[in-house]
């Protein structure tokens, strides 16, 4: 749902008045911010504000002319898109080399490129990366280690693959083995959206294509892969992560947009109806 713009032909100076709009138009659902209303996460990586009291950044930039980095924060709790497109300045990429955990772990991603062809940029040649009408970073097999691993119980994603081109996207995996959560491509004889736990059967939604989705994965004896709310039972355990957008069996990364990434060490079924409609109602995806 919804068409992807890239890039999107924002002037930081130009179109202030554009940005504060952008910077303020969704309403979010709940009556208030994500994690105002339901539990505290393990790790919360978002381009919107999640919490009321969170006065952190949502990332540091780095911008291609002179690396120079700068933290970019929120203004009416989206990403202070003004801010950025000022600093990162006309003809630039700015490629985020920090995504800031919002929860109160403190758990933050560094990011990790081995060669010149991997990116993670929330700014392509001077102009804003868009979908759904709301910033998001674009990733190229660029991936972020965390500060400290996280027993992954509960997983809402909000993603885009770009292409099918790579073997398999990973939008987060085992350290150590071959768990993980799959965002397309090609596996085993199988495409799909899926989740694995490095052990039993990798179970697939069945979704695969082009567009934004919300995908709540649950490592369980009664887990799930659900895709914009269609749900399909998976039989997992816990899995143990220290990479955003990468699983270290194989070096299976990803390839595609990310706007948010909510992960819980435990179960809140009672929750996961408030989760994904605040999601929902925020990057209208379904």
């Amino acid at each position: 749902m919804g068409e992807i713009v890239i890039p999107a032909k924002f002037n930081a100076h130009k179109n202030y008045k554009k940005m504060m709009f952008l910077n303020g138009y969704r309403n979010v659902g709940g009556g208030g911010l994500l994690l105002d209303n339901n539990p505290e996460p393990a790790a919360a990586y978002s381009l919107r504000k999640l919490r009321t009291a969170y006065d952190g950044y949502a990332m540091r930039v780095r911008r291609s002319s002179d690396l120079a980095t700068l933290d970019i924060g929120f203004i009416d709790n989206e990403l202070d898109t003004y801010a950025l497109l000022n600093f990162v300045g006309a003809n630039n990429d700015g490629t985020v080399t920090i995504f800031y955990d919002q929860s109160l772990n403190t758990n933050n991603g560094s990011i990790i490129i081995s060669n010149s062809t991997q990116y993670a940029i929330v700014v392509e040649n001077g102009d804003l990366i868009l979908n759904n009408a709301l910033p998001a970073i674009k990733v190229d097999t660029a991936f972020y280690k965390l500060e400290k691993a996280i027993t992954t119980v509960t997983t809402y994603s909000v993603h885009r693959s770009l292409s099918f081109a790579k073997s398999l996207y990973v939008l987060l995996g085992d350290s150590t083995g071959g768990g993980g959560l799959f965002a397309g491509g090609f596996f085993n004889s199988i495409n799909g959206i899926g989740i694995s736990d490095g052990n039993n059967p990798t179970i697939y939604s069945n979704v695969e294509n082009l567009e934004t989705h919300l995908t709540t994965a649950v490592w369980d004896v009664s887990g799930k892969i659900k895709v914009d709310g269609v749900s399909t039972p998976a039989v997992m355990n816990p899995i143990v992560i220290n990479n955003l957008l990468l699983r270290n069996q194989g070096g299976w990364r990803y390839d595609g947009l990310l706007q948010e990434m909510i992960i819980y060490d435990t179960l809140y079924p009672q929750n996961e109806t408030d989760i994904e409609s605040n999601i929902n109602s925020h990057y209208n995806i379904y």
